[in-house]
């Protein structure tokens, strides 16, 4: 494809997922067409939605979907969450009188999200890979 189209992100793997949110057709397959579809009418958020910087999109790729991923690997969750969680971070961590009680909430957050996930038969695992 790279060839074909002149566009080397093709080659490239990240680049490839990227190209494939630009075609409604892929969204459409891959279960997401209406947030797709809503988030590309909006002039604002057309440019962010293609090349992964708008916020709410950069947000689900970097931090929900890798949880998602990892579900079934605790040390890939702790990871994450230690790394994305704003109740781990050093200054919460301090200011909390204890600070396993912000450990334990953000295991309760990422069980919630996991659990939300499982229960919502209508979100595609498709979008997880």
């Amino acid at each position: 494809m790279a060839k074909l189209t002149g566009v080397p992100e093709w080659a490239m793997p990240m680049g490839c997922k990227r190209l494939i949110l630009e075609h409604r057709m892929a969204a459409r397959r891959m279960g997401f067409l209406d947030m797709f579809a809503a988030l590309h009418e909006v002039e604002d958020f057309r440019t962010g939605l293609l090349d992964g910087s708008l916020p709410c999109v950069h947000f689900f790729a970097k931090s929900v979907f890798p949880l998602l991923r990892g579900r079934d690997d605790q040390f890939a969750l702790a990871k994450i969450v230690r790394r994305d969680s704003p109740l781990l971070l050093p200054e919460m961590l301090r200011q909390s009188e204890n600070p396993e009680d912000q450990l334990r909430k953000a295991r309760e957050a990422v069980a919630t999200l996991l659990r939300l996930w499982i229960e919502m038969p209508t979100l595609p695992l498709a979008m997880l890979s």
